[in-house]
């Protein structure tokens, strides 16, 4: 028998799991207008709907030939862990959406290449990165169409300022990577180890109230090969012994069929998430978290073969 094996956690779907049917309250068509207690509807996706975070696999989609055994050592890590909201392994993404009426802010203290340092985007008052040592924040600045991401951010509301050892912009109709694609590059460093977009892949309360998640999924392993591909173009942490383990930016796919998942004696959002990694994937962004799976082949996802 099979079995299925989630890798990511759920935080930010806690607040709206606790409070029931209150998840799909206060959404709106209207990108612009997004904001606190009007969220954007389960259909809506950021980024181009040709970015390859928004693409269904393909039927049969070709696997790496090494595929079984990447996936027997990922699995050797051990049980996925639980990381509430707040807690010290809280490496999880919070995203605030901001609008044209919302405080300037002047970004500060960007670590690393510096390059956004001066620039003035518009934020919320009171913002909270995440509680684990990388305190990720997402910006989505809906005033000029750009997301900015940061790791290890640092937030001053008095003196309206934003930055992190990290920081990184890309747009939230683009491709959902950095621009430049590496660290340093003209558009910041990335906050996330794949320098991709902190939003690509994160599951929301909507989402999980609608019962449908239409992107791939996010997930962060234990340690790497030491390597990256598509769409990844930075390097995580390393493993002791490189040998079989997922490069970063790795896509895996659940290889349990619609029907088989629909059979599984679980919660129901266990099923709506289960279907996105079968239907769209998972990949890895990130390291620090601890079968049917079958890794893809990184240009399928890039659409080259």
């Amino acid at each position: 028998m099979r079995s299925a094996t989630l890798l990511f956690s759920l935080t930010q779907l806690l607040g709206c799991l606790l409070g029931g049917g209150a998840c799909a309250k206060g959404v709106t068509d209207a990108y612009g207008t997004f904001g606190v207690g009007n969220w954007p509807p389960a259909s809506y996706r950021v980024y181009a709907g040709t970015a390859w975070i928004n693409r269904s696999l393909p039927a049969n989609p070709q696997t790496d030939p090494n595929s079984a055994a990447i996936v027997a050592q990922l699995n050797s890590h051990g049980s996925p862990e639980d990381k509430p909201a707040g807690a010290l392994n809280d490496y999880d993404h919070p995203i605030y959406w901001s609008k044209a009426s919302d405080p300037i802010y002047t970004l500060s203290g960007c670590g690393y290449s510096g390059a956004l340092n001066g620039i003035t985007i518009h934020a919320l008052k009171g913002m909270v990165p995440g509680g684990g040592s990388d305190a990720h924040l997402a910006v989505m600045d809906q005033a000029s169409n750009v997301e900015y991401d940061f790791w290890e951010a640092t937030i001053d509301d008095n003196a309206r300022t934003l930055g992190g050892t990290a920081c990184g912009r890309l747009s939230i109709f683009g491709d959902g990577r950095v621009n430049g694609q590496t660290v340093n590059g003209p558009d910041g460093d990335g906050a996330n180890a794949a320098i991709t977009g902190l939003y690509a892949g994160q599951i929301r309360g909507a989402e999980i109230a609608a019962g449908k998640i239409q992107h791939g999924v996010a997930v962060a392993v234990t340690c790497t090969n030491g390597t990256f591909v598509y769409p990844a173009t930075g390097l995580a942490l390393p493993c002791s012994n490189l040998t079989n383990e997922p490069a970063d930016g790795q896509f895996f796919q659940l290889t349990y069929s619609d029907a088989e998942i629909d059979a599984l004696p679980v919660a129901a959002w266990k099923k709506t998430v289960l279907h996105a990694m079968h239907q769209y994937g998972f990949y890895v962004d990130d390291t620090g978290a601890g079968s049917g799976i079958q890794v893809v082949k990184p240009c399928v996802i890039q659409g080259t073969c």
